[in-house]
């Protein structure tokens, strides 16, 4: 067992005590021979502990030590081609390498999902954890006994990969606001849509086309293309929607129609999202969202 330099100013702090006690007791004039053959059988003990840790080697002090010390320390991601997970790669630099395992530790809440060993190339160290879509990750560096978080819920510095499922994910959304149905054409008058692309994948996600589509079943009644634009958040698209005109065939009561987003990626897949069905009935129509 290595014991760290600290306990060593513990224990010499205890010995200058003993020593105080020693002389305080020998200048008495009670002096009390069984107290002083006590503190010197203590004395000896102390200075035999002190002999045995200068024969060890302190322990590394780790993450903040004279030795091991980190200067940097960075997370990137290479996406899977399926988008359903990432490798994760910690990279990072000391000031002089530490002795002992250097790993990389992901965690999800309390359970440990891997413990990777860093590959060291001089004073660097790299370590990679193939991780599956998921939210939540923590990320922590471990020298010897001691772990520094670099990533995690509560210290969101690479949210994109504490939040890995929600980063590989796109979708879309429509909202439907104020419309009306006159002569058999249904008007959205108002609206918003937004499409939002992975923030990690695999290959660019961009749009090439975005639409509102009204279906009934599954035959396409009409369609509007729409232009969302980008927003402060990266890889979000939106726009408003104003007096989207539909026209109706005949529906008879109960029968419905849909209104749904559509948006083409450029790799071929699409994103889409049913944000409204109204109903045909004998007043007139209602309408249900989602």
């Amino acid at each position: 067992m290595r014991i760290k330099p600290a306990h060593i100013a513990l224990i010499l702090s205890i010995l200058a005590l003993a020593v105080s006690l020693f002389t305080a007791v020998q200048v008495s004039q009670n002096d009390d021979a069984a107290l002083i053959d006590a503190l010197m059988a203590q004395n000896q003990q102390l200075q035999e502990q002190i002999d045995a840790l200068a024969n060890q080697t302190p322990e590394v002090p780790g993450l903040s030590g004279e030795t091991g010390t980190v200067t940097d320390a960075a997370l990137t991601a290479a996406v899977w081609p399926d988008n359903q997970g990432a490798d994760v790669t910690m990279t990072l630099n000391t000031d002089d390498a530490p002795a002992g395992d250097v790993l990389l530790r992901v965690m999800l809440g309390n359970t440990v999902i891997t413990e990777v060993p860093c590959t060291r190339d001089g004073d660097s160290f790299t370590a990679t954890a193939a991780l599956d879509a998921a939210n939540g990750y923590i990320y922590s560096l471990i020298m010897g006994n001691e772990a520094r978080t670099l990533a995690s819920p509560d210290k969101p510095v690479y949210p994109e990969l504490v939040y890995l499922a929600d980063s590989l994910n796109a979708y879309c959304n429509l909202v439907v606001g104020d419309w009306n149905v006159r002569d058999n054409v249904l008007t959205l008058e108002t609206g918003y849509a937004t499409v939002h692309t992975a923030r990690l994948t695999a290959a660019t996600d961009a749009f090439t086309d975005v639409r509102l589509v009204l279906k009934h079943g599954d035959e396409i009644l009409a369609e509007q293309a729409i232009s969302p634009t980008e927003t402060d958040e990266p890889g979000s698209f939106a726009c408003s929607i104003t007096n989207a005109a539909f026209p109706l065939p005949a529906l008879t009561e109960g029968e419905q129609v849909d209104l749904w987003l559509e948006a083409r990626l450029s790799d071929g897949r699409v994103l889409s999202t049913c944000a409204a069905t109204w109903y045909a009935m004998h007043s007139g129509f209602s309408m249900a969202a989602g």
